[in-house]
């Protein structure tokens, strides 16, 4: 069964791209614009995995990820940031959440996403 990839970023450059190369390496693509519909996705789609932008519209990803973490039933879902800003700091503030299961640098390439993907999903 193909595994459920929600991909949240406001560029739709950006979701188009993923989209495109999750569907080319038969994963099921899930899109969200910001951190309100992507917490919505979630809980609607219960994906495998989460590709998360950090700086959005409405809920930006940082407080989107610490809602994921905190929560009991969704916090397994593993998250991989990607930004064009990582630092490995974003997360200083949110001490009670733990690092995410990855991160990818804008630009991704796509044979770096579909690694870094199948790497946490192993």
């Amino acid at each position: 069964m193909s595994k459920k990839m929600l991909i949240v970023d406001d560029e739709p450059d950006i979701l188009k791209f993923f989209s495109t190369a999750l569907e080319q390496n038969g994963f099921i693509p899930v899109i969200a614009e910001d951190g309100v519909e992507g917490m919505k996705k979630v809980i609607e789609e219960k994906p495998d995995l989460i590709l998360l932008d950090i700086m959005m519209p409405e809920k930006g990803g940082i407080k989107m990820y610490s809602e994921l973490k905190k929560d009991e039933g969704l916090r397994s879902i593993p998250v991989v940031i990607v930004t064009g800003i990582w630092e490995g700091a974003e997360m200083k503030g949110h001490v009670s959440v733990p690092e995410p299961e990855g991160h990818l640098q804008k630009p991704v390439e796509p044979n770096n996403l579909i690694k870094t993907i199948g790497k946490i999903l192993a």
